[in-house]
């Protein structure tokens, strides 16, 4: 089989997708809170603040893609 030599300089197509079933929601990394249960969010709903379990879909350095625990309409609490 041949093989392919590629220079420092040489470039070659690339290709991505994503079939997510819902969106994609980022928000600030500062806004994680980290402890024994894991990854969560404070959420501010109603006058009360609620702490939110998190999965989250890629970490991006200063934001996050949360893949659950999160609505597109919450209002995060960094």
């Amino acid at each position: 089989m041949p093989r392919a030599h590629f220079s420092p300089d040489s470039i070659a197509p690339f290709g991505c997708s994503s079939h997510l079933d819902q969106p994609v929601i980022s928000i600030p990394s500062q806004a994680l809170i980290f402890n024994k249960n894991g990854l969560s969010a404070a959420v501010y709903e109603d006058g009360v603040v609620h702490i939110r379990k998190l999965t989250l879909l890629a970490d991006n350095g200063a934001e996050v893609d949360v893949r659950t625990g999160l609505k597109p309409d919450d209002m995060i609490i960094p």
